[in-house]
């Protein structure tokens, strides 16, 4: 499955593999998990395109490139999301990890829950991307010294971050850009991995729990809607 050129990851073993084999490689790097709204995004910002392009692996989050791949193509394949992610790496104590951005008294309960007592958490103050100071909050990083920095501050904030970041620091680590993968895994938020052709329905009980941010992601994400699944078969097409 590819997107903008890039391969998009969605199989477990290959993820799993993917990510090991990252710290093989000297200096900093970062995972995307592109969904809907990151779509979206990659079709409505060129700097966004860049990140996405430069990134050291995608993965396909959104069950919608699923859905259209499987219609297209006659396959049977289906997204891996954030949640999933998480749960495979956060409890491996053989990794240093920090859970960047949210309030601590809501990573505080998972961390203390969690088998493996490698893992951190550090709070971001809630302020546009902007006005964040990346030496300060790298300092921070580095001082607990973590292997995967999960950034969990919402797309497209998150991504932007990871990249001002990457381009001062020289540790060879991993930035995830995570969003809500920990409270999935922390069940905040509810998951479901029914699918109809690829298509699962996280979207609808994220609109009813989350009814203000979803409409205005899904608003923002209609419109590519079509350019989206254009870019879905051309470079699907191109590849085959």
């Amino acid at each position: 499955m590819y997107y903008l050129g890039r391969k998009l990851y969605f199989k477990k073993d290959d993820i799993y593999l993917k990510i090991i084999n990252s710290f093989k490689y000297k200096g900093p790097k970062y995972v995307v998990l592109i969904d809907n709204n990151l779509s979206a995004e990659s079709i409505l910002s060129q700097k966004f395109r860049f990140i996405l392009k430069n990134s050291y692996m995608n993965i396909m989050d959104g069950s919608f490139f699923a859905f259209i791949y499987n219609i297209i193509f006659f396959k049977r394949i289906n997204s891996f999301h954030g949640g999933m992610l998480f749960s495979l790496f956060i409890n491996n104590s053989s990794f240093r990890q920090l859970i960047l951005g949210p309030p601590e008294h809501e990573t505080k309960v998972l961390i203390n829950n969690l088998k493996s007592k490698n893992v951190f958490s550090l709070e971001l103050p809630f302020c546009s991307i902007e006005q964040f100071d990346n030496h300060i909050i790298l300092s921070k990083i580095n001082d607990l010294n973590p292997d995967i920095v999960w950034v969990s501050l919402g797309a497209p904030k998150q991504e932007n971050l990871i990249y001002s970041l990457i381009k001062c620091d020289s540790n060879n680590r991993l930035y995830i850009g995570s969003g809500a993968a920990f409270k999935f895994y922390h069940e905040t938020l509810t998951s479901n991995d029914f699918s109809i052709l690829g298509l699962k329905f996280i979207w609808l009980i994220r609109l009813y729990q989350e009814p203000r941010k979803q409409l205005k992601r899904f608003l923002r994400f209609l419109p590519t809607l079509p350019i989206v699944i254009f870019l879905i078969i051309f470079n699907n097409l191109r590849k085959s």
